[in-house]
């Protein structure tokens, strides 16, 4: 499987959530997310594709700085638009650019450390960021959206999907 086609997989997963939650499912906090909202959790999978196609031009990507809009974990048909203009942005980009991953892990300063990286492997980065979230979505929408029925393999990253089908076969 290619780059572009498990982003469209987990876009897939995304749009799942935005077209059956109602505003009020997706605005409602959770107390098993700590309070926070599936809305909430889709902004930030959202802002960090969006933090990474707003990169190219200047070839320096940082997550800790991206434009943070409460609007989207408010309105799914905004977050819906934003996740169809970041499937067009992703296939644009794919396969070009070097970047620099520039990112700080003192809660202290800004001082930053500076790696370089390129926009599949940032991509990459993002893929997995994503179905961490929406791990953490599938607990909150039991809560706030019971009687959705989720696909198969929501929220699971494809290696426990094949690390599980294997252990089936013994």
């Amino acid at each position: 499987m290619e780059i572009k086609s498990a982003v469209g997989s987990l876009f897939v997963q995304l749009r799942f959530v935005l077209e059956n939650l109602t505003e009020k499912q997706f605005k409602t906090p959770s107390v098993s997310l700590s309070g926070a909202t599936v809305g909430q959790h889709i902004r930030h999978s959202l802002e960090f594709f969006t933090c990474l196609t707003n990169s190219i031009e200047s070839g320096i990507v940082n997550y800790d700085k991206r434009e943070r809009n409460q609007e989207i974990e408010e309105n799914t048909e905004l977050a819906l638009e934003l996740l169809n203009h970041l499937a067009v942005e992703v296939n644009r980009y794919s396969g070009k650019g070097d970047l620099t991953l520039e990112l700080s892990y003192s809660h202290i300063n800004d001082d930053s450390l500076k790696v370089k990286s390129n926009f599949d492997r940032e991509l990459v980065y993002n893929i997995e960021h994503a179905i961490h979230h929406l791990a953490l979505i599938k607990i909150g929408l039991t809560e706030v959206a019971p009687e959705i029925e989720l696909p198969k393999g929501f929220g699971i990253a494809n290696s426990t999907i094949r690390y599980k089908n294997q252990q089936e076969k013994v």
